[in-house]
Order: C-alpha cells, then sequence, then structure tokens
C-alpha cells in the first residue's frame, strides 16, 4: 500500500512515536506538552523560475515532547504534533487564469536527536545533535468559481543536524537557541485527480536540504520561543496516466511561528 492512501500509516506511526517518548525507560525523561501558532507559505515555481502560486496563512499545531533532564553528556529528546489550518490560494489555471481560493491542511510530524551535551561554563551549555523526522500532511485545494479543486497527500522522511546552546541566568530564567539543516531523503506526493477522471498518481519530488532556528525563554516549568522551519523541493520526474502527464514543480515552504510550552 503506498502511503497516502489511507490515514493508517501516518495514524500508526504518530501513535507508535507518541508510545515511546512516554514510555521511555529512562527515569531522566522530562515529557511536556506545547502548542505552536504559524504563519506558513507555501510556493511553487515553473521551469523558468516564475512563480505558479502562493499560498499563506495561519497554521496551528498542539504536540508532546521529551527532553533530557539529566547531567549526562548523551542526550535523546524528540516531538510529535498535530496541525492543521486553512489559508489562502493565489495561483492560476493551466490556462494561465488567476484563481483565488482556500487550501485545508491537516498534517502529522514527529522528530526525535541524539546528542552531545557540553558544558563550556557553570551557565553556559552547547549540544552538537544529529536526528530524523517524519512529515506526512493532506493540501486540500477548494473549487473557486474558475477551477475545480483537488487533494495532495504528501510524506517526506528527512535527516536533522544542528546545534543547540543554553544558558543559565538568575533564578529560574534560561535562554535557549537551536539551528541546523534538514535534509530529505525521501519525499512523495500522491494527487488525486479522480475529478478530471484520472485515477491517483504518486509522484516524488527532488530532495533539497533547508534550515531550521528556535529561540526561546523558558521559566520554572514553561517555556515560549520563536522559530522557523524551511521545506524545499524540487521538481519531479512527471508520471504519465492515461495520456497525461503529471509532476509536481519545483516547491518551498517558509513556517514562522510562536509556540508555547510547558513541563509536566
Amino acid at each position: 500500500m503506498k502511503h497516502g492512501k489511507s490515514l493508517c500509516v501516518p495514524v500508526m506511526v504518530f501513535v507508535v512515536l507518541i508510545l515511546g517518548l512516554y514510555c521511555n525507560p529512562a527515569p531522566a525523561a522530562d515529557p511536556g506538552i506545547y502548542l505552536k501558532v504559524e504563519n506558513f507559505t507555501w510556493e511553487e515555481y515553473d521551469d523558468s523560475g516564475s512563480r505558479l502560486l502562493k499560498e499563506s496563512g495561519p497554521i496551528y499545531a498542539v504536540g508532546v515532547s521529551v527532553g533530557p533532564d539529566t547531567a549526562a553528556p548523551l542526550v535523546l529528546d524528540g516531538r510529535a504534533e498535530l496541525f492543521g489550518g486553512t489559508v489562502g490560494y493565489d495561483g492560476q489555471t493551466q490556462s494561465g487564469t488567476a484563481v483565488e481560493t482556500d487550501t485545508n491542511y491537516a498534517g502529522l510530524k514527529a522528530e526525535a536527536d541524539l546528542g552531545w551535551r557540553a558544558v563550556v561554563s557553570e551557565r553556559f551549555r552547547i549540544e552538537p545533535f544529529a536526528g530524523a523526522g517524519y512529515r506526512w500532511w493532506q493540501r486540500d485545494i477548494q473549487d473557486s468559481d474558475v477551477a475545480i479543486g483537488y487533494q495532495e497527500t504528501w510524506w517526506s522522511l528527512y535527516t536533522r543536524f544542528g546545534i543547540r546552546g543554553e544558558y543559565i541566568g538568575t533564578g529560574l530564567l534560561t535562554a535557549f537557541a537551536e539551528a541546523g539543516v534538514k535534509i530529505p531523503l525521501i519525499t512523495e506526493n500522491e494527487v488525486d485527480l479522480s475529478v478530471i477522471g484520472i485515477s491517483t498518481v504518486t509522484v516524488e519530488p527532488g530532495n533539497a536540504p533547508s534550515g531550521f532556528a528556535e529561540t526561546g525563554l523558558a521559566w520554572s516549568r514553561f517555556r515560549a520561543s520563536l522559530f522557523y522551519e524551511g521545506m524545499r523541493f524540487t521538481k519531479s520526474d512527471p508520471v504519465t496516466v492515461s495520456g497525461v502527464q503529471v509532476w509536481q514543480p519545483e516547491s518551498k515552504a517558509d513556517i514562522f511561528g510562536i509556540m508555547f510550552g510547558m513541563d509536566l
């Protein structure tokens, strides 16, 4: 069964990761919950570099996390979240007619990192880390006055490399930051073209690196941060179905947001 045929695969992945995070036998595991509000932008480009469409608007997410609460140098942390929202669509049909409508997004994301924590001074620590992530989402373009909408189901498996730092201030206040690069390994997009009498088509967008960063403050059990996450995909090879060629154009996403979390 291909990814995206149903919700079974992503939901099973999410459940397994949740159980793995909260059933971690390590006594140092420090579970938490968080909320995110994101400004999400999705853009696609043709071969000449001209923009074909732009989607932008708010996305909301809720998640769980497990981080280390130990002085041991080798640390493992992870997070899993559900997200969704409706953003504005500004694009065009294949004939060039302008289209304005909405796009509904829903999906999940899970990541885990393994890091090596180094104590630089009494108050300052740094931690190089490497990890992996899985993102699954549906992009549901709504009907408009001039075009019929359709649905795409994406999934991407990627690696993460970066460095994070922590400065322990006076009292219970701590400042933290991280930055790094995300490199997709495998990405698929299943396009539902039943609205034009064609079966679903699976294309494989090319993978390109992107960046991520976060900075914020923690006080006692609470934390707040600003973050950025990118996604980059090059044009897929065309797939021919019923005499029609289908491909995914060069695509990118930029996500800026704010997060509020609490340790349990």
